[in-house]
This record gives structure tokens, sequence and C-alpha cells, in this order.
């Protein structure tokens, strides 16, 4: 038996995927293809300090160029991108160890414990002691 809102909370749903697929461009194979390099080169040192300025060379294309493929396949600029994937780790380190925010930062490739939590701020709308908070008594992520 299907309870109250069911419909209102699937459509919720499918407007969601909508608005992320709405914000993805397609972007053909062979141009996805010429990221490679980059998006390698991001795994390896994503804890490090990474120099974006040369990351188009990797791929053998102008910077313009890879900007804009970047963007279109990822949504933002690689700066960006590689942002948010250490504010993911955060999150996780965050909610499932006992690490310090200074040990966190230091983990993460980030020398400045203020850098990371300005950061943080900024993207979650919350300090990173609130969202460990927040996350081990059962609320949830944070919401703003």
């Amino acid at each position: 038996m299907k309870k109250d809102g069911w419909y209102h909370a699937a459509l919720s749903i499918a407007y969601e995927i909508f608005a992320v697929l709405e914000q993805q461009s397609y972007l053909p194979s062979s141009q996805a293809k010429v990221l490679l390099p980059a998006m390698n080169e991001i795994e390896r040192h994503l804890v490090e300090n990474i120099d974006i300025s040369h990351l188009h060379e990797l791929c053998g294309v102008s910077y313009t160029y890879f900007k804009q493929l970047f963007i279109r396949r990822y949504g933002v600029p690689p700066q960006r991108y590689i942002t948010k994937l250490r504010m993911s780790m955060a999150c996780e380190q965050l909610t499932m160890g006992d690490q310090s925010i200074t040990e966190i930062a230091q983990s993460l490739g980030y020398s400045n414990v203020h850098y990371l939590s300005r950061l943080f701020k900024k993207e979650h709308g919350c300090t990173a002691d609130e969202y460990r908070r927040s996350t081990r008594y059962g609320q949830g992520e944070y919401r703003k």
C-alpha cells in the first residue's frame, strides 16, 4: 500500500534527476577522451597541490579548449571540480573517522586548516565541526 504523498515524493525525485541531466550537456566520446590524461592526473594527485595550468598540455589542447570541454563534461571548471572532490572526501572523513579537522586538512593536501574551513563552509553552508556533529547524531546531511 502506498503512503500518503508518494506521488509528490516520486515527482520530486524525477525533477531532481531532470535538473542534473539538464546541467550536463552531451559531449561526444571522442572529445571526452581528450580529457582522460587530465582526469588521470587529478586522480593520482588529488590530495597534493595540483597545477591546473598544465593539465591542458597533458591533453594536447589549448587551455581555453580544455576548459570548455571540461565544463561541458563535468559542469564546473577544473579547479572547482577538484575542490568539490576534496570536500566530498572531507565529508566522508568527518562522518567516518575520529581525525581532527587539522588532520583532515593535511590529509587532503591543505597546509592551512583555516583555508579548508572557509572552503567547507562555502560548499556546505556550515562549519566542518557542525557537519560532523549533525551526521554523528543521526540527523543526516547538514541542511542550510
